[in-house]
């Protein structure tokens, strides 16, 4: 009796590689969402120390509160290019989660397929095993007597 193998194992490998890749995927975008949003914190936590410290200034001249604009704007733009970005790194997460699902589907179908084989295999085994034990009792019970 020959030991089970199961002749998509390739496959599967394949597919367990493409799926460590595609979960890869998924966690950079993810960590890159992350990224843009900690810089849009940040962004917004320079805009209000900014705005303290001018506010905190018993006397504001005039360059200070066209600084101030000047940044603001400039603060603004940056927030509407970080929110941007954020839109977009939103869509791909969803995209590598959908490829990510795929993936794991592929997996599981041919998963599935290896534990039909492999149980197919345990009953042809079982069968045969029981076969060889049956044909040995028998020899051993049942020798045919020699005529004397």
């Amino acid at each position: 009796m020959n030991k089970f193998a199961f002749r998509l194992e390739t496959a599967l490998r394949l597919r367990l590689t493409q799926l460590k890749r595609e979960k890869l995927k998924l966690q950079t975008l993810v960590f890159e969402e992350t990224k843009l949003e900690r810089l849009l914190l940040d962004l917004q936590a320079e805009r209000l120390k900014a705005s303290s410290t001018l506010q905190s200034c018993s006397a504001i001249d005039a360059f200070e509160l066209r600084a101030l604009s000047a940044f603001n704007l400039g603060a603004e733009a940056r927030k509407m290019s970080l929110k941007q970005q954020l839109a977009r790194q939103a869509q791909l997460i969803g995209e590598a989660r959908q490829h990510v699902m795929l993936a794991e589907r592929n997996v599981r179908l041919l998963e599935k397929m290896r534990e039909k084989e492999r149980a197919e295999w345990q009953i042809s085994w079982d069968r045969d095993l029981q076969a060889n034990a049956e044909e040995a009792w028998t020899a051993a019970h049942f020798r045919p007597r020699r005529p004397e």
